[in-house]
């Protein structure tokens, strides 16, 4: 599996590892916020060479907006969504046969 491989089925699955209720609210937020902002699916960021500058300009623009408690917490599940994306692929290349 490569990064771009990665769904917003894979996605799913790592927010129904949350045990905490509201987290998984939070973080489902975080992900309507932020698709809402960047015009397409989170599963699109994972794809973009350009993630880390879109994670920060997502910022910048919240904190016009929000204050930075609230800011880092909808910007967590964008990042959360990378380091999946990176775990996938680092676990499907260390598969024992």
């Amino acid at each position: 599996m490569n990064i771009s491989a990665v769904t917003m089925g894979q996605l799913e699955d790592f927010l129904e590892t949350i045990a905490s209720k509201y987290t998984r609210k939070n973080y489902v937020n975080g992900i309507k916020k932020f698709e809402e902002w960047y015009g397409n699916s989170i599963t699109k960021l994972v794809k973009s060479p350009d993630a880390t500058k879109t994670i920060e300009k997502f910022y910048v623009a919240l904190k016009q907006k929000h204050p930075q408690n609230t800011c880092r917490n909808v910007t967590n599940l964008a990042m959360i969504s990378i380091k999946v994306a990176v775990d996938l692929e680092s676990h499907s290349n260390n598969i024992l046969f």
